[in-house]
């Protein structure tokens, strides 16, 4: 990609229309030295970067499409975690010799086509560059002023809730480095995970904190307990483990999933008491399981206990970015 024409005609040919949501917001997109977008009146905007890398974020060389997906969703995870519905997007591509072909970017662009759809996400611009393969999302989204879900409002009685099902990434993951399996729900929750972003916006209001879950739920929690100043106390037996992954591990395999193993891209968040019926209103309308299992306490950090209320040694708390 040392050819100058080549980085252009590959913009042109795979990401310059790749601004397809119709959003008034959106002035100029791709093309120039600049995307220029609008924020909405009474609107606060929230911003997140993350960088996924082959070989450490997905496996070296999965399928575009599953590159694609996995690097957009763990953006949009962390707008999810905000309250934020989204509003566009940059994409900083470097590509090495094998994802630089046609044959690469093309089900790339069309997969990440379909998820800007989807979400309502339009591409204003971003970076092609040459090297091994990396992508780095920004992400913008828009929040009513001073309704963001943020990490330090966990008050004292809070009752802590997760989203979905936790592990299934981590055992999809496992049974992908064990046999190669390419089929699978529990893999599919790994390559193809969801943002819980229709469900994060109907808690503004409700909660008072929330984590997107991506690195682990005890590595994430502890983040809420930190920037909240508390202490989280976890059930170990209410953790939502779903029956596909109960099905092909023993629990105290699971339970090391669900508590330790990230890439589910689910929820954590904290709520009164008083607002459990409102919770459970929020999981009926939007058809998302949301599941209470813990509870905000004095202290700091986060414990797991057993049913007899003795704390559970965990030997692993979640990925490490260093």
């Amino acid at each position: 990609m040392t050819d100058p024409r080549r980085e252009f005609s590959i913009i042109e040919r795979y990401f310059a229309g790749l601004i397809t949501t119709t959003s008034s917001a959106i002035l100029l997109g791709p093309g120039d030295d600049c995307g220029i977008f609008s924020v909405p009146a009474g609107q606060e905007v929230c911003i997140s970067t993350d960088t996924l890398t082959a070989g450490v974020h997905f496996p070296l060389g999965a399928a575009p499409a599953v590159v694609a997906h996995r690097a957009l969703v763990a953006n949009l995870s962390d707008l999810s975690a905000m309250g934020a519905c989204p509003l566009t997007c940059t994409l900083a591509l470097t590509l090495d010799a094998q994802s630089s072909t046609d044959i690469w970017l093309a089900p790339f662009a069309d997969h990440l086509r379909e998820l800007i759809d989807q979400y309502a996400i339009p591409l204003i611009g971003g970076n092609l560059s040459s090297g091994p393969l990396s992508l780095t999302f920004t992400v913008l989204g828009t929040v009513p002023a001073g309704q963001a879900l943020r990490r330090d409002g966990a008050q004292l009685g809070d009752d802590v809730y997760i989203t979905g099902h936790l592990g299934n990434a981590a055992g999809g993951l496992a049974q992908l480095q064990a046999d190669g399996s390419r089929s699978s729900m529990l893999l599919d929750r790994y390559q193809h995970p969801t943002p819980r972003l229709a469900t994060a916006m109907a808690l503004r209001g409700l909660a008072t904190a929330a984590i997107d879950i991506s690195d682990g739920l005890l590595a994430d929690l502890d983040h809420v307990a930190a920037r909240s100043e508390v202490g989280i106390e976890i059930a170990l037996e209410q953790l939502p483990l779903s029956a596909a992954l109960l099905e092909n591990f023993d629990l105290v395999r699971c339970r090391e999933f669900a508590l330790a193993g990230g890439d589910d891209y689910e929820l954590g968040f904290t709520a009164g008491i008083a607002q459990r019926q409102s919770v459970a209103a929020v999981a009926l309308a939007t058809q998302v399981e949301i599941t209470r299992i813990g509870r905000v306490v004095v202290g700091g950090g986060v414990q797991v206990f057993d049913t007899t209320g003795q704390p559970v040694p965990v030997a692993r708390r979640g990925y490490a970015h260093f």
